[in-house]
């Protein structure tokens, strides 16, 4: 049986909506990209940017912002490349969907590579430090951080293997007092400080493992206030009903 052309239309069925997504990293790996350009342009004419060099003597003379720009430059465009794609690859294949936690992995990898070798490497003093390299170890250890809380076997089987060979290579590193392969960079990564590494590694695992601590607590928060909702209203309905 046909309807009629004057029949009144069924109203249209609305679906529901899909959850708005979180941005991609693609802004942030413009931004790093460039902000790694622009502090290396010097070592395309064989120079380097010392202004932006971490050095703890200036930093005490009051050049705060050598603590914000040593990632960005670098000593050689060898060295930039090296470290900016390798850097570049990791944040991109973060699993985290949201910008501000990727931002505290980068934080927590960036101050761990500074920090370590403050500690340990009386060279950092003579000679400073720039580039991402500790950065980017300590996104490869959330990487594997993050393929190890996967519920997929395979992701974890990977994970596992990732963490492990950057723990190893940077506990190596440090203990060897040069960079892995270093014979192979010919001279182009300028004198490595390779505790940073290490720091790298332990600082971004330390950022991962605060932001899963307080996602734990907010969650159980927000569950603790919809079950106290739920109570109260559940109290009402039953007062109402007994009336």
């Amino acid at each position: 049986m046909t309807t009629s052309a004057a029949s009144p239309a069924a109203p249209a069925r609305q679906l529901p909506r899909a959850p708005a997504r979180p941005g991609g990293p693609a802004a942030e790996l413009w931004a790093f990209g460039l902000l790694a350009l622009a502090a290396s342009l010097p070592v395309f004419w064989g120079a380097v940017a010392e202004a932006l060099v971490f050095l703890p003597v200036r930093v005490a003379e009051g050049q705060w912002w050598r603590l914000l720009t040593h990632p960005f430059a670098h000593v050689s465009w060898y060295h930039l490349l090296l470290d900016g794609a390798g850097f570049l690859l990791l944040y991109a294949g973060l699993r985290e969907p949201g910008r501000a936690g990727r931002l505290v992995y980068v934080l927590g990898a960036w101050a761990g590579s500074m920090l370590l070798p403050l500690a340990l490497s009386p060279d950092l003093y003579a000679v400073g430090l720039c580039g991402l390299s500790g950065t980017a170890h300590g996104l490869l250890a959330v990487s594997g951080a993050e393929g190890l809380a996967s519920r997929d076997t395979g992701d974890r089987r990977t994970g596992a293997l990732c963490l492990g060979l950057v723990v190893a290579k940077s506990a190596w590193e440090l203990a060897a007092g040069r960079a892995f392969l270093s014979a192979l960079h010919f001279g182009l990564m300028g004198v490595p400080v390779v505790a940073c590494h290490l720091g790298g590694v332990l600082g971004g695992l330390g950022a991962f493992g605060a932001l899963r601590v307080v996602r734990r607590f907010r969650d159980r928060a927000g569950e603790e206030q919809s079950h106290a909702r739920q109570t109260r209203t559940g109290g009402r309905t039953s007062a109402g009903a007994q009336r």
